[in-house]
């Protein structure tokens, strides 16, 4: 719902004649999910509708990250087949883990607290590196944010 209130936000910014793009970057810890492969934080072949038993442990991280990306991926594409929305405006996604590569404890070692250091070197990753990204959405957070 957050997601599509913040795009509906945007509708102005898409009035222009042109087609344009805009590119939202989903934050996680991606490094819950399997087989990923990452440039630096950035997911590079990551599939938001490929579950996979196997891979997906329900009431788990990888489940807890997964489903909620399916549904952010799932608004962007209503989004973008909806011509209403935002007109002549196309919605791009790029994926940031702040918690590095899968590893196999990952579900055990995972506390909930603040990515810290890595949340940093993350939000920079994408600020510096990924100048089309206009917005960020995402379940981190930071214990020293008031």
């Amino acid at each position: 719902m957050n997601l599509l209130l913040f795009l509906l936000a945007l509708s102005d910014y898409s009035s222009a004649a042109k087609p344009d793009n805009i590119t939202l970057a989903f934050v996680s810890n991606y490094c819950s999910l399997q087989n990923v492969a990452y440039s630096s934080s950035q997911l590079i072949n990551f599939t938001s509708y490929e579950y996979d038993q196997d891979l997906i442990t329900p009431y788990q991280l990888s489940a807890y990250i997964f489903y909620p990306d399916v549904i952010m991926q799932m608004a962007v594409d209503a989004i973008n087949a909806n011509p209403n929305i935002l007109p002549q405006t196309y919605v791009n996604v790029k994926r940031f883990s702040d918690c590095g590569t899968w590893y196999p404890t990952v579900e055990a070692d995972y506390s909930g607290y603040s990515g810290g250091y890595g949340s940093a070197m993350t939000a920079q990753d994408v600020a510096e590196q990924n100048l089309d990204v206009v917005g960020v959405i995402g379940n981190e957070y930071s214990t020293t944010a008031r």
